[in-house]
C-alpha cells in the first residue's frame, strides 16, 4: 500500500494587529499573511502604487480570503515592522533611544525598497542620531546607541553595514566599522554574510585601533611636563603611573567595549588624573588628547578604506523613494528591477473592500495620487480615515500645522 508522505505546509498565520477584515489587499511574507487596504498602501508606497495601477487582475489570480493575495520576498518580521510603522503612529517613537536598532534597520529597509517617503525620512533621522559623522556627536551618541542595542547580545554590526549598503547610506560605514571593532563580536563577523572585502577591512582597521591608533590617543600621559609646571618631577611621575594603570588594565580586560581609542579616557579618567597632576599639565593633556582624538576622527573612513567623511543629509534624497519634492530636490527613481514584488497585478478599477464608511468618505476609486499633508508637513502617518468628522479634523489639524510653520 502507498501510503501519502508528503509533509503539508502550516496555513498562512494572520498577523497580529495587521488583519483588517474590511480591507481588500492580502499581503504575505514566508508564512504570515497581512490583510489590508489597497487604497492606503497606493497612498503611501510608489511601489505598491505602481504594480496595483497596471491593470485588471487575471482572472486567475491567486487570492486569500477573496481577496486579491501578494506574495512579498521579504521577511515576515521586517513587513511586520514597516506596516506597524505605517498603521501606528506610536510604533516609531519620536526619540530615537526609544527605537531598537534592529527596528531602525527593518523600516529602513523595507521604506527604501517600497520607496514609503516618510518612514524613510523618520528612519534616516533616528539612524543619524545613532551614527554620526562628527566626532562630537559621537561623544553623545554611546549612550543612545546602548539604549537603542535592545536585549540580547548587542548590535547586529555585520546587519548595520549591509543595509547601509542596500540603501546607499555610506555615511554610516565608518563609525559602523568603528564599533563593529569591539570585542566579542569576532565569531559572528567571520560567520556573516559581509563581503571578503568588507572583512578585510575590519581586520585592518581592528588592528590599527587596537595598536598605533590606541597607543596614539594616549600618547598625552608621556609627553613632558609643562615648561610652567611647579612640580614636574611629580607630574611625570604621575603621567607614567596612571600610564602604567591603564596598561595593566587593558591587558586585563580584553573585552572591555570601551577599549576601542575614542573612547578610551573619559570624565572620571580626568577627574582622578587632575587629583594628581598641576592645572598647567591637565590643560596641555587635555588638548593633546583633544587633538589625537579628531586626528583619529578624520582618518576614520581611510583606516576602513572608506571614501572621506559624507554629511548625513537632513533630509531623504529623493532618489531613495520617488519624486516628493516637499522631502528633497528633484531626482531620479529607482529601477524597476529592485523592487521585488512577486504577485499578478490588480488595479483599482473595481471597488474596494475597505468597508462601507471609507467608500462613502474616499469613494471606491483609488485615491493613490491624493498627497497626505499632515505627513508630509510632519513625517507623522495617520490612521486609515474613519469618518468624515475625522476628515475635518485633519483639516483643521493641517490649518494649525501651517499656522504654527
Amino acid at each position: 500500500m502507498n501510503v501519502d508522505r508528503t509533509v503539508k505546509a502550516p496555513p498562512p498565520a494572520r498577523a497580529d494587529g495587521l488583519w483588517f477584515s474590511d480591507c481588500g489587499l492580502v499581503l504575505r511574507a514566508e508564512n504570515t499573511v497581512f490583510r489590508v487596504s489597497r487604497d492606503f498602501m497606493a497612498t503611501h508606497s510608489r511601489i505598491f502604487r505602481d504594480m496595483l495601477a497596471l491593470g485588471p487582475a487575471p482572472t486567475d489570480a491567486e487570492t486569500f480570503d477573496g481577496c486579491p493575495l501578494v506574495g512579498l520576498p521579504d521577511s515576515a518580521e521586517d513587513t511586520t515592522k514597516v506596516l506597524k510603522g505605517l498603521l501606528y503612529h506610536d510604533f516609531l517613537s519620536f526619540n530615537a533611544t526609544d527605537n531598537t536598532i534592529a527596528v531602525l534597520l527593518s523600516i529602513l529597509r523595507m521604506a527604501h525598497k517600497y520607496e514609503v517617503s516618510s518612514l524613510l525620512k523618520r528612519s534616516l533621522h533616528h539612524v543619524s542620531l545613532l551614527f554620526p559623522t562628527t566626532l562630537a556627536a559621537l561623544d553623545t551618541s554611546g549612550q543612545r546607541h546602548q539604549k537603542a542595542a535592545g536585549p540580547g547580545p548587542g548590535v547586529d554590526w555585520p546587519t548595520v553595514i549591509l543595509t547601509a549598503r542596500r540603501v546607499s547610506m555610506e555615511w554610516m560605514l565608518p563609525v559602523a566599522f568603528y564599533w563593529m571593532c569591539s570585542p566579542t563580536y569576532e565569531g559572528a563577523i567571520l560567520r556573516s554574510p559581509l563581503s571578503v572585502e568588507d572583512k578585510q577591512r575590519w581586520v585592518v582597521g581592528l588592528r590599527q585601533l587596537d595598536t598605533q591608533e590606541r597607543w596614539e590617543v594616549l600618547a598625552f600621559l608621556s609627553a613632558a611636563p609643562n615648561p610652567g609646571c611647579p612640580s614636574k618631577e611629580q607630574c611625570a611621575q604621575s603621567r607614567a603611573s596612571v600610564r602604567l594603570a591603564v596598561d595593566q588594565f587593558m591587558r586585563s580586560r580584553p573585552a572591555e567595549p570601551l577599549g576601542l581609542p575614542l573612547h578610551l579616557w573619559g570624565p572620571v579618567s580626568w577627574n582622578s588624573l587632575e587629583a594628581q597632576v598641576c592645572p598647567l599639565c591637565v590643560a596641555d593633556m587635555r588638548a593633546a588628547h583633544r587633538a589625537a582624538r579628531e586626528s583619529l576622527w578624520a582618518r576614520l573612513p581611510q583606516i576602513f578604506d572608506l571614501p572621506s567623511w559624507v554629511t548625513a543629509p537632513t533630509s531623504v534624497p529623493i532618489s531613495y523613494f520617488g519624486n516628493y519634492p516637499k522631502l528633497g530636490p528633484i531626482g531620479e527613481r529607482l529601477p524597476m528591477e529592485t523592487r521585488a514584488v512577486t504577485s499578478n497585478v490588480f488595479s483599482f478599477s473595481q471597488p474596494s473592500t475597505m468597508g462601507a464608511h471609507q467608500n462613502s468618505l474616499m469613494g471606491s476609486r483609488s485615491f493613490a495620487g491624493v498627497s497626505d499633508p499632515i505627513r508630509d508637513m510632519t513625517g507623522i502617518p495617520h490612521p486609515l480615515l474613519a469618518t468624515r468628522a475625522f476628515c475635518c479634523w485633519q483639516s483643521f489639524v493641517l490649518g494649525v500645522v501651517k499656522g504654527v510653520v
